[in-house]
């Protein structure tokens, strides 16, 4: 079976490592990949590591991806703050083809964790992932649901049910930086900041 990774950085080596997203024991050291190649592109740029990335903090991000729903067809990618897309998303990211034998695909986003090294069939350069946004857009292979086209009360909504969900797996520094950088007067992701903050300074 023919599946996709996506991902920022470009790999020089031969196959996929395990990597362990998470400094829990619930989440094993998986790669992971999907069915999908869109999924799999929209998987490849994740915006709070491309911020941490652009202000030095190098890999310090472990949490998924707070812009992207799956469950919507075509899936739709969220603008989560005034200018995201176009400050973070013009870089260029990689999709790495493998095959893969007897694994399961599982929810919305079809995804596929595989714990050992699998070797890289070919790689694709992703030139520009924005301008791939803009161009799978006019295909409707995907929707961008951009800040400006929010209403407040609607912008509210998503926030507490979504992001506020994502900021609660904060685990670094890099990351309290980026909710404290770009939602600076949300009073909820202030508070799981600063908890957050309390947590790691233990």
């Amino acid at each position: 079976m023919e599946v996709y990774h996506g991902s920022l950085t470009d790999i020089t080596d031969e196959y996929l490592k395990p990597n362990q997203a998470f400094n829990n024991d619930l989440y094993k050291p998986w790669v992971y990949f999907s069915s999908s190649y869109v999924n799999a592109l929209l998987y490849s740029v994740n915006p709070i590591r491309s911020y941490l990335l652009k202000n030095g903090y190098l890999y310090d991000a472990r949490s998924f991806s707070a812009h992207i729903d799956f469950k919507q067809t075509p899936p739709i990618v969220y603008e989560i703050y005034d200018g995201m897309f176009e400050e973070l998303f013009n870089t260029r990211s990689f999709i790495y083809i493998c095959d893969i034998d007897d694994c399961n695909v599982e929810g919305d986003n079809k995804e596929i964790k595989i714990e050992k090294i699998v070797r890289i069939k070919k790689k694709i350069e992703i030139a520009n992932f924005y301008e791939e946004l803009l161009s799978m857009e006019k295909n409707d292979e995907v929707a961008l649901k951009r800040f400006n086209s929010w209403d407040t009360y609607q912008y509210n909504i998503f926030i507490s049910d979504y992001i506020s969900t994502k900021a609660s797996s904060i685990e670094t520094y890099g990351e309290i930086q980026f909710y404290q950088d770009k939602f600076p007067n949300n009073l909820e992701i202030q508070k799981i900041v600063t908890k957050a903050l309390e947590r790691i300074e233990l």
